[in-house]
């Protein structure tokens, strides 16, 4: 029996909360008509609050150093930072094969896994790659089939012009790609219930700093993108929600740094 043709009653609180799952996630959707255009930024979006506990005795850890702190990774981190503008330079198809097979690609061993953490290893989480100026590879819409690591190719031509219709709501200028990560949700509600739509989310966190991390080692800049026009990505992927149960979470817009 499909997940979603499974029965809403008081025996069944896993139909029940799939049903409260669905719902939620249909809610928090961005449609063309409610896109946010904010003509001024107010001052409640970019204050940000800081809880301390002043009453309380305090443990200065400011001056206190570990042998670690200067490594490679270490920089790596301090060098992460959020570009919304790219070059016109092509990323090399190379760079990205790097990136998803180092960040995407599910290991050859029993049971399967991949570098970031899947809660009860169900992996919710599937990866496409939006070209739009990627050396030696067409512009196109692909998913990447993470066991053989391979590129599917879903659509040919150039995803731009959709794809900036979909973030509107985004400034960003010239990326030469995009990599967008989707959930199909059902992986996880059939072990978690309502609760695997959390387990989803803190996967696509996980996976997009990962890539990040490493797109940083590779001099590629990233910006992660939430705002989007949920629709509109899932027409260019040609996934179906109601036949699926998968949507997209977060886009990823790739560039050289200026």
């Amino acid at each position: 029996m499909n997940i979603t043709d499974r029965p809403s009653k008081d025996n069944d609180p896993l139909g029940q909360g799939i049903q409260l799952a669905q719902a939620f996630e249909e809610a928090t959707w961005i449609h063309k008509d409610s896109s946010p255009q904010a003509s001024y930024i107010p001052n409640s979006w970019t204050s940000i609050n800081r809880k301390q506990y002043r009453r309380l005795p305090r443990v200065d850890l400011s001056g206190l150093r570990s042998p670690y702190q200067d490594n490679e990774l270490s920089k790596v981190f301090e060098n992460r930072s959020s570009k919304r503008q790219f070059s016109p330079e092509p990323i090399a198809l190379e760079t990205v094969s790097t990136m998803l097979a180092t960040v995407a690609s599910t290991r050859n061993e029993e049971p399967p896994s991949r570098v970031y953490p899947s809660a009860g290893l169900r992996w919710p989480i599937e990866w496409y790659l939006a070209a739009i100026n990627v050396a030696s590879l067409e512009a196109g819409v692909y998913h990447y089939e993470s066991f053989d690591r391979q590129l599917e190719t879903l659509k040919i031509g150039n995803p731009w012009n959709e794809l900036s219709e979909a973030l509107s709501m985004q400034s960003i200028e010239r990326p030469s790609a995009l990599l967008i990560l989707t959930s199909v949700f059902h992986r996880s509600w059939i072990k978690y219930g309502i609760r695997g739509s959390r387990y989803a989310y803190l996967e696509a966190g996980a996976a997009a700093m990962s890539l990040n991390i490493v797109a940083v080692e590779a001099n590629i800049s990233v910006v992660w993108l939430g705002g989007f026009v949920d629709s509109a990505i899932s027409k260019i992927l040609d996934i179906n929600w109601k036949m699926e149960l998968e949507t997209p979470v977060l886009c990823l817009a790739l560039g050289h740094p200026i």
